[in-house]
């Protein structure tokens, strides 16, 4: 009883990560093969979409890699580049033989039109680059972001902007590595920024909160009746079982010197017989409350958790804003204007 209890116990656990796994990589092989079969059909257009939700489920070398292969046949050469860099991050990881493939495909890929540059880093905030006139999207933004040109040129326009910094414009010739240095700008570096008020501290609780200790708290009873229920189970078994044990000893021998012994009075059958339909009546009653315990410790258990994600996660009330009245005065140095302003809350 025991040990059905406490394996049940640990191999729901096991069971429902396991099956969540399986689930994810059954379906990316599924939209894997669906996109493979579109690729070598010549339908790269319909494989795309295949491939993405295939490295959505799962990430695997292949799945970037025809992800990479069919981006470059549409000549979305951008899009390629990255399919291509995820694969052979997880090739180099992994230590896989594919590696070399995936890492000539990525040379071949580079012989075309593209432009590196090598951006300061940490990347401030609201950076833009633009690239003859096209605006690069921030998700290809690195520390070395490749650019790739759709028009053949010898040299290429680049404007890099950011808010508080200098704007910075530079003529890139095809396939230079350029590095881009931003200054920024002299009102933002002279003029210093007002010291803000310490905001103040939300207090209350919103509705996830208490839903998360209600949950909680209907978890800890509940996890708290199964484990009562357990205990108890234990504690009956020791002592029926140390009874019935000590009826099975008698021997029917009598006693030494003469004396009478207890095992050998007529009735220790009868009490051997007793104690055993005790201790098996205790066992077939633990058997039929098993699911109840089962339930009850293994639910109590998710709903703690349950709600401990819910009051973790949940939003912090928005605070108060401020009520005093804090004044400034700053300098204003710049380039064409100079004076004071006048900052604060009011």
């Amino acid at each position: 009883m025991r040990g059905g209890v406490v394996l049940g116990c640990a191999l729901v656990g096991l069971l429902v990560g396991e099956t969540e796994a399986r689930a994810d990589m059954e379906t990316a092989r599924r939209h894997f093969e669906a996109g493979k079969k579109l690729r070598d059909a010549g339908d790269c257009t319909r494989a795309i979409a295949e491939f993405e939700r295939s490295v959505a489920a799962d990430e695997s070398i292949g799945g970037h890699y025809n992800l990479g292969y069919c981006h470059e046949q549409l000549l979305h050469r951008q899009d390629a580049y990255e399919a291509y860099k995820r694969a052979q991050h997880l090739a180099s990881v992994k230590k896989d033989e594919r590696l070399r493939e995936i890492s000539g495909a990525l040379a071949a890929l580079l012989q075309t039109p593209h432009i590196r540059l090598v951006l300061p880093q940490p990347l401030p905030d609201g950076l833009r680059i633009e690239v003859d006139g096209r605006l690069v999207p921030e998700t290809f933004h690195a520390a070395e972001t490749v650019v790739f040109i759709e028009r053949a040129s010898r040299a290429h326009s680049v404007r890099v902007t950011a808010p508080g910094y200098e704007e910075r414009r530079a003529l890139v010739e095809n396939r230079q590595v350029r590095p881009i240095e931003l200054r920024r700008s002299i009102e933002t570096t002279t003029t210093p920024a007002p010291i803000a008020p310490p905001p103040d501290g939300g207090s209350g609780s919103t509705w996830q909160h208490w839903t998360g200790l209600g949950v909680g708290a209907t978890g800890v009873a509940l996890f708290t009746v199964g484990s009562a229920m357990f205990v108890s189970y234990l504690i009956e078994e020791r002592d029926l079982g140390r009874q019935y044990d000590a009826a099975n000893r008698c021997d029917k021998r009598p006693g030494k010197n003469g004396e009478s012994d207890p095992c050998s009075d007529p009735s220790a059958e009868a009490v051997r017989l007793n104690r055993e339909r005790s201790y098996m009546a205790n066992e077939d009653d633990a058997k039929k409350q098993a699911p109840l315990i089962l339930g009850t410790t293994i639910g109590g258990a998710l709903l703690v958790g349950g709600g401990l994600v819910l009051y973790l996660t949940a939003p912090r009330p928005r605070a108060h804003a401020a009520t005093d009245t804090r004044v400034q005065v700053l300098p204003i140095l710049g380039t064409t204007t100079r004076g004071v302003a006048l900052t604060g809350t009011f």
